[in-house]
């Protein structure tokens, strides 16, 4: 996904000592993620009974998952709370 991240995002790369490309893309990030710690982030929907989107953070070396939370608006929105849950609470 070539969308930007938000600044909210961007600054909490910045304050976890992230070293990412100006403007990091939210593509660029889930692939550092995955690259560099073994975490997945899946991005679901939107569901025809909730007409919201979901997330799941796993890790690749086993199939735990991690996080799995919904009910976001858009598919933006489900990686943003994906990622700044993983920056947060995992890495």
């Amino acid at each position: 996904m070539n969308t930007p991240v938000s600044l909210k995002v961007d600054k909490l790369l910045l304050e976890k000592g992230i070293d990412m490309p100006v403007s990091p893309t939210i593509a660029d990030v889930v692939m550092w993620l995955y690259k560099k710690h073994g975490i997945r982030i899946s991005v679901d929907g939107p569901h025809k009974l909730l007409k919201s989107w979901c997330f799941e953070v796993y890790k690749i070396n086993g199939d735990i998952t991690l996080n799995k939370s919904s009910n976001f608006n858009s598919l933006t929105e489900a990686y943003e709370a994906a990622i700044e849950y993983t920056l947060n609470e995992l890495i």
